[in-house]
């Protein structure tokens, strides 16, 4: 028996043109099914970068085609595809899970020179711990 694309697996949900192009261009998925709590995590391996805003609005499309309290879309991207420029998508996604606070990451700037992201937060250094913590 074929393996269903991740599209097919949620055939509920009714994507819009852009978000069913995204979910037809991933090449590989994994479940994670909560029944009792009604969550879902996909890890989805996907050969571009999608920004955030689109997998957060993919996601809460699939949560209420199903009555779903949660689901979670955990991209794999080729490393060569970390670069200076997702760095913003990376801070998003910390505020989008809660390790920080909304607007935490409202002012900064950062380096990425080779293995080594430096992010400049204008925080005491209480702020640092607390970005350390989570």
């Amino acid at each position: 028996m074929a393996v269903k694309s991740f599209l097919e697996k949620f055939e509920k949900f009714n994507p819009d043109p852009e978000q069913r192009d995204i979910l037809n261009d991933i090449s590989d998925y994994s479940l994670r099914i909560n029944k009792e709590h009604r969550i879902i995590e996909a890890s989805v391996v996907l050969d571009e970068i999608i920004p955030k805003d689109k997998l957060y609005r993919i996601e809460k499309g699939i949560a209420d085609a199903y009555e779903l309290n949660h689901v979670k879309i955990l991209p794999k991207y080729p490393a060569d595809l970390f670069t200076y420029d997702y760095i913003p998508q990376i801070l998003k996604e910390t505020e989008a899970v809660g390790i920080v606070a909304k607007g935490f990451f409202s002012s900064y700037t950062y380096d990425l020179n080779d293995d080594e992201l430096v992010v400049y937060i204008p925080f005491t250094y209480n702020g640092v711990l607390l970005l350390e913590d989570a």
